[in-house]
């Protein structure tokens, strides 16, 4: 008998079974709060010891919280490199023209050396307040994705707000995702149903876009419609310097 996923993935939405589980006399065994641009906002993680991350993210003007399931995650996040370059460029021009005019002495501009030393401080002072919001707006970004739908629910700004805190937590996430695998559907089919019900939660808890739910729920269809196996992707010990996907904002 063809196994119904779309049905069974919707039809039971309205329960949360991680956030049970979570609330079932468990304990937090790390955590992480994390506030910068990239995240965007406020956010916090908590990992519960029977595999459940909570997600707490709260912007300007509304916010959402969500358990995870992390049998859904792959352990070996992407790898995004964020390169500010329209403030990199607003710098670099910036001190390309108090390069220039103090060469020229301002182009004329400027009748005493009070008046030239007034127009080199403003330029200056452009320089490094661009250079400021470029090197804020600069980050390495993990983002953990789930294992079929490939959708972005976890996204993590790398050494933020310390070094060792987050290669603790993230540690510890990737042994939770580890544990958290073996107590799944060992029968793909079951597995992919609970997987697109997991997506189903997550963008009725507005912790995933519906454009980014419909291209999870396309992968996960198309694998209901040929073999596969689950696999367990080694997590690697070092982070190659090649690793990152570079991204830039114009």
């Amino acid at each position: 008998m063809d196994f119904k996923i779309e049905t069974i993935s919707l039809s039971g939405t309205e329960s949360d079974p991680p956030k049970a589980r979570a609330r079932a006399g468990r304990r937090i065994i790390a955590s992480l709060e994390q506030t910068h641009h990239h995240v965007p906002g406020y956010q916090r993680l908590s990992l519960f010891d029977n595999n459940v991350l909570k997600l707490e993210r709260r912007g300007r003007r509304s916010g959402t919280t969500f358990y995870l399931d992390l049998g859904f995650i792959e352990p070996v996040p992407d790898r995004q490199l964020h390169v500010p370059i329209n403030y990199m460029l607003v710098t670099l021009a910036a001190l390309g023209a108090f390069a220039l005019l103090a060469w020229r002495e301002g182009f004329g501009l400027t009748q005493t050396i009070w008046e030239l030393a007034a127009l080199l401080s403003t330029v200056a002072a452009s320089a490094l307040a661009a250079g400021w919001m470029a090197w804020r707006r600069y980050a390495r970004r993990a983002l953990f994705r789930t294992r079929h739908g490939r959708a972005p629910l976890v996204a993590l700004v790398e050494n933020h707000p310390d070094k060792n805190e987050y290669q603790a937590f993230v540690a510890a996430l990737g042994h939770g995702i580890e544990q958290a695998l073996a107590r799944l559907p060992a029968d793909p089919q079951r597995f992919l149903a609970a997987e697109l019900a997991e997506h189903r939660r997550a963008v009725e808890a507005e912790a995933l876009s519906g454009e980014d739910y419909e291209a999870a729920k396309h992968r996960i269809l198309a694998c209901h419609t040929r073999p596969f196996m689950l696999q367990r992707k080694p997590r690697p010990e070092s982070d190659p310097a090649d690793a990152y996907e570079l991204q830039s904002s114009a």
